[in-house]
């Protein structure tokens, strides 16, 4: 009985404490991140009456008699279940969506408490905290690496109150774009502006040929790849081109006879344009036409083929010839007149030509220029280049020149000496008469006669003069004469140097002309490469050979000649002197030559046997071996010319300056030099510059015997200022031709026909045909017309951003692409310009602003090079300078960045990883936790990281009050780590999650409880009530 009344108790205790568990969760209904808890019931134990027993026979076996004393609340659990997440108008609210806990600490990180409540909030210290004021734990942005690292210890998150962030410099700017391929672009630009005369890469070489919309040089790009007015592709391939002629073809004054019982027939061809002949004949002549009945015969039988020659005949009366003239107006086989006369011809025609039609043909790798030649172009440049050099070449010589004077070459240089002897004197026989005074000079040197009377005789005259000689020369050493049996007068000379008589004005009686009397001494002084030589007098009466030899001992005592390699010998009486060094050595003599032969008062060049020269000529090197002339003993002296390879022929070996001449013409010829040629013209060597540029002739020191300076450089003008014609292409991209015409007599009017080119294995390229036939224009001189042609566009694309510096100033980088190049086998080559605005720089290389490179992709459209690679920029603004840009355009051989296919240029991404200063304005919280700053420059970056926490058994966290719990040995230890991974929930911002306590379940539990309760204490009462009848049956 009594047993009853404890169950009785134990259960209204059992049902008390889960009303106590269920009441606590009602209270909580609204407790953010509250879990609702229940009581877990188990009965207590209970009393054995009787055990179990086991079947036995045919007596079945027996349950144990247990009676039960009661229950007891042996646990709680904790129900972790999700709670509803409801949004909150506070972005520091966080909610978890699934499995975890926040850390808090109450101690600055000593100690960890775990929470599900998100209600955080900054304190004024800037520790995000909850609402206990525990500050929430996590990770802090490096402020090196700019990055949250998770992986290391958590701490107190604390964001500075008013943080800043200094401004970013830009380190790579990142591009994705599309350049289009394709044969149709929408996308395009005028072709490079290009000026008249020659292209500035011909004078600096390595320089662009156009120049830029800021005036820079610049290259005017490929014309293969170039678009027209409408953007369709030429795609110009080798060879295609057009004609082009700026006059029409004309032969004039082609006299036709009357017939006189002959048959004057034409039998005449012309020749095509591919090199076949075309012939034209006729055969029906009476032998009886007049001139104008044969003209008619003749003409009608060459315009009956005009459509084919494009030659037009016509018949002048008045002249009585007939005139061929080539227009080019129409596509013919023929755009010249190349007439040639046939064996049977008797009209009076002669073979001849004329050519003003050209090819302009282009040619992916080379160009030429030349007056009066067919030309090839690369670009646009060389295209205006190639015509302005016809139009202006076209009526004039088409060249300049230099000439020089060639020397010959040998291996001696002689002279003819002369005899010393005393029968140098001159007679004089005056004559008789009256002799009126006069003064005459020797060397210079007046001598003044004096007048003789009437009657004076012939010996009175003689008188008169030899004392006038006496009186100017007292000395009888330096001029005597004698007079004995006069007359005659004997005037000798016994200098050392010739005299000179000038006997201008003399009176007739003195019957003296000018002349020279000869020295009769061999003493002499000179130089001879740069030594000086002194001869003394050695008497009157030595023969020419004695001479010679003296004169050739004191040359080869010399040691500084014979150290340079000079020399001197004798042959047959004659003075030899040998030049052995390498270079011409100069003979300078004065007015006193001796008996040497030298010229008086000269400077004679001496020349080198070497014969052998190098020099450059437009760029190019001009070799010319040295003759090596042969080896002998030419005078007999038993001495070689330079002691090696005597071949005894006793002759000396001379090359004449017809033979030099002819070398060096051939050496530059064979050079082949464009539009430069040699030629030899009244024994001298002339170049001929027929380009459009200046041609530079450059020596060193050993010029053979060329002519030309030692050591110098010597230009040859360019023959372009014939006329005032101008090719120019304009800032729209056309070609344009201008005649104004002006004070040059080779001014021409200007009749320009272009047409279309084909040939063999050549067809037309319609577009580019049409481009060009718009010059096709007549432009007199000086009438103010322009010819242009269409537009000449190139593919191109442009992308810029806004980079910053290191103070956060901005700076647009634009850059620009232009399609310049193509190759069938690797793909498409595209200029590149990246442009800054100035002050700013990005270049060491004058536009300092700009920064010239190239884009090269692959024929599969992939990304296969590109430069520059990145661009050092200089603000100059006092930001920090050479601040280093990365260009990132893609991945070789990828297709990850930038790529040209056939569709529409764009930019399909750019960005740049710089930003100016900021002052913090707001925070935000993602799905990871990561507290992200907004900054008044527009930038956002992750400040800090929620950690998150999980254990083994949630359950086994201890309640602490406030929200918070702790670990227990039975929670296991914490699992810390980032939201959203490793099982961890994530975290919604601005929400907060409810209680998970749902009231209908906890009102109806509260029933539950209730009823039980009221069971138990049911129980209690009626275990009373059969207490009381046991008592009242004992009464």
């Amino acid at each position: 009985m009594l047993k009853s009344l404890f169950s009785g108790v134990s259960g209204l205790q059992s049902h008390q404490v889960a009303m106590d568990v269920e009441s606590n969760n009602i209270a909580n209904v609204n407790t953010v991140g509250y879990k609702y808890s229940r009581a877990n019931f188990a009965d207590l134990l209970a009393q054995t009456k009787a055990i179990a027993t086991a079947p036995q026979g045919s007596l079945g076996g027996k349950n144990a008699v247990q009676v039960g004393l009661g229950s007891t609340v042996n646990s709680m659990t904790r129900i972790f279940s999700q709670g509803s997440v409801q949004n909150s108008d506070k972005n520091t609210d966080v909610a978890i969506q699934g499995d975890g806990f926040f850390i808090v600490s109450p101690d600055g990180g000593n100690t960890y408490k775990y929470t599900r409540a998100g209600d955080f909030k900054f304190d004024a210290n800037g520790n995000f905290v909850d609402n206990n004021g525990f500050i929430a734990q996590g990770w802090l942005r490096d402020g090196t690496t700019g990055l949250v690292d998770a992986t290391a210890p958590i701490t107190n998150i604390n964001i500075a109150p008013g943080l800043t962030t200094p401004a970013n410099p830009t380190t790579e700017v990142t591009l994705k774009a599309n350049l289009n391929s394709g044969p149709i672009v929408s996308s395009f630009s005028p072709a490079f502006t290009v000026n008249t005369g020659a292209p500035n890469s011909a004078i600096n070489p390595g320089e662009g040929d156009a120049l830029d919309d800021n005036g820079n040089p610049i290259l005017s790009g490929d014309m293969g790849v170039m678009f027209n007015e409408v953007g369709e592709a030429f795609s110009l391939q080798n060879d295609q081109g057009v004609w082009i002629s700026f006059i029409s073809s004309s032969l004039s004054g082609v006299a036709v006879q009357a017939s006189t019982g002959v048959n004057d027939e034409l039998d005449i061809s012309f020749t095509l344009d591919d090199g076949t002949p075309l012939n034209i004949r006729t055969n029906d002549a009476t032998g009886l036409e007049t001139a104008a009945e044969n003209a008619s015969r003749y003409v009608s039988a060459i315009n009956a083929q005009t459509g084919i020659t494009g030659v037009e005949a016509n018949y002048n009366a008045l002249t009585g010839a007939i005139d061929l003239s080539n227009t080019n107006g129409n596509v013919s086989a023929s755009h010249n007149i190349r007439l040639i006369v046939n064996a049977g011809d008797n009209s009076g025609f002669t073979t001849q030509t004329s050519t003003t039609a050209y090819r302009y043909q282009y040619n992916s790798t080379t160009d030429s220029a030349i007056v009066n030649q067919d030309k090839t172009f690369t670009s646009i440049a060389d295209l205006r280049y190639a015509m302005e050099v016809q139009a202006k070449g076209l009526n004039g010589p088409g060249t300049t020149t230099l000439t020089t004077t060639v020397g010959a070459s040998s291996d001696s240089f002689q002279s003819t000496t002369t005899a010393s002897n005393d029968t140098q004197y001159l007679v004089v026989n005056p004559t008789a008469g009256a002799m009126a005074g006069f003064t005459f000079t020797i060397n210079g040197t007046a001598v003044t006669v004096a007048a003789t009377g009437a009657g004076a005789t012939a010996t009175d005259n003689a008188n008169a003069i030899g004392l006038a000689i006496d009186t100017a020369f007292p000395s009888t050493s330096i001029t005597n004469y004698i007079v004995g049996g006069l007359p005659p007068l004997y005037i000798w000379n016994q200098t050392q140097t010739d005299l000179t008589l000038d006997m201008t004005g003399s009176s007739p009686e003195a019957n003296m002309t000018s002349t020279t009397i000869p020295t009769s001494g061999n003493a002499v002084s000179f130089t001879l490469a740069g030594q000086t030589i002194n001869v003394a007098h050695t008497g009157f009466l030595d023969s020419a050979t004695e001479n010679a030899q003296l004169y050739a001992t004191e040359i080869n005592n010399n040691t500084s000649l014979q150290a340079l390699g000079v020399t001197a010998s004798v042959d047959a009486g004659t003075l030899v002197i040998n030049n052995g060094t390498t270079g011409d050595i100069l003979l300078v003599t004065g007015p006193d030559v001796g008996k040497t032969g030298f010229p008086v008062s000269s400077s004679t060049a001496i020349s080198s046997s070497n014969d052998g020269v190098t020099f450059t000529l437009d760029g190019y090197s001009i070799t010319v071996q040295d003759s090596e002339f042969s080896d002998d003993d030419d005078f007999g002296n038993g001495v070689l010319d330079d002691g090696v390879n005597a071949d005894g022929d006793g002759v000396d070996v001379t090359n004449t300056v017809t033979t030099n001449v002819q070398r060096y013409v051939d050496a530059i010829n064979t050079a082949a030099i464009p539009g430069v040629t040699a030629t030899v013209s009244g024994g001298e060597m002339v170049i001929h510059n027929n380009t459009t540029h200046t041609v530079a002739l450059v020596t060193g020191t050993d010029v053979g015997q060329t002519g030309f300076p030692i050591n110098t450089t010597t230009n040859i003008a360019s023959s372009l200022d014939l006329n005032h014609i101008e090719v120019t292409v304009d800032e729209l991209g056309k070609l344009r031709v201008a005649n104004p015409g002006g004070s040059l007599s080779l001014d021409y009017d200007m009749n320009i026909k272009i047409t279309a080119l084909t040939a063999t294995g050549i067809t037309e390229n319609e577009d580019f045909t049409r481009s060009m036939e718009a010059l096709n224009a007549a432009l007199p001189v000086g009438s103010g017309g322009i010819a242009y042609s269409q537009a000449f566009n190139a593919a191109t694309h442009s992308s810029s951003i806004d980079i910053f510096d290191s103070l956060g100033s901005k700076h647009t980088v634009r850059m620009e692409f232009r399609k310049v190049a193509l190759d069938t086998t690797t793909g498409s080559t595209w200029d590149m310009v990246v442009s800054v605005p100035p002050p700013a720089t990005i270049d060491t290389v004058a536009p300092t602003w700009e920064k010239p490179g190239s884009v090269r992709f692959n024929n599969d459209g992939s990304l296969a090079t590109y430069t520059p690679p990145n661009i050092s920029f200089s603000g100059n603004n006092g930001s920090a300078p050479n601040q280093q840009v990365n260009l990132s355009f893609g991945t070789a051989n990828a297709f990850d960045g930038m790529t040209s296919f056939d569709s529409v240029s764009a930019t399909s991404g750019i960005a740049q990883d710089g930003y100016t200063g900021g002052d913090l304005v707001g925070i935000r919280i993602d799905q990871s936790g990561t507290l992200v700053g907004s900054f008044s420059n527009g930038r956002s970056f992750g400040l800090a990281q929620i950690a998150m926490s999980k254990f083994t058994n949630n359950e086994g966290l201890s309640a602490e009050g406030s929200n918070v719990y702790v670990q227990t040995a039975n929670s296991g230890d914490p699992i810390i780590g980032t939201a959203a991974t490793a099982g961890r929930g994530f975290i919604q911002s601005s929400a907060l999650e409810a209680s998970n306590v749902d009231l209908s379940r906890s009102l109806t539990e509260l029933i539950v409880i209730q009823r039980g309760f009221q069971a138990n204490g049911k129980t209690i009462t009626t275990s009373d009530q059969l207490l009381e009848t046991l008592i009242g049956l004992k009464n």
